[in-house]
């Protein structure tokens, strides 16, 4: 079992684009000719056919987001630069753990087998990040090459 401050989570997108977009691997924007490729990194999209059983949706406001007190804004935010600034750095705050980070935590600690939120890159779209230790009888990640073969599953 994982410990109360770490855990394994893997992050999906609803669209390859989006993905790369989601991992900086594409700069820019959706709009035609507005986005160019990262020369600085490399990628592989992969498609995963993803069962899950309960998955808790941040993208709805009434039900998700008014409930937690928290916005599509604090959402997609910079989750990033809290682990990034310094004592060195010209913004020196704040540090530590991000709200989201905390949220998604929390959310691990329920037993859900992930959550679905807004694109942080792409806010027209969602991800669905996913839990594997929390992963339930039934639920499962599988990747098949192009010929349908599975090359790797992930279940409990």
């Amino acid at each position: 079992m994982a410990s109360t401050d770490q855990f394994a989570a893997l992050y999906f997108a609803d669209d390859p684009v989006v993905a790369q977009f989601e991992i900086g691997a594409v700069l820019g924007s959706l709009a035609p000719g507005g986005h160019v490729a990262n020369p600085r990194k490399n990628f592989v999209t992969l498609n995963v056919r993803i069962i899950l059983s309960e998955v808790f949706d941040l993208t709805e406001v009434t039900t998700a987001q008014i409930p937690l007190a928290t916005t599509a804004q604090e959402l997609t935010g910079d989750w990033n630069g809290c682990q990034m600034r310094s004592y060195l750095t010209a913004v020196s705050a704040p540090t530590g753990i991000a709200p989201t980070q905390e949220l998604g935590m929390a959310l691990f600690k329920t037993g859900v087998e992930g959550f679905r939120s807004i694109s942080a890159r792409i806010p027209s779209h969602q991800t669905l990040t996913v839990f594997t230790d929390n992963l339930r009888h039934g639920s499962s990640l599988t990747f098949a090459d192009p010929t349908g073969i599975v090359v790797h599953k992930i279940a409990p």
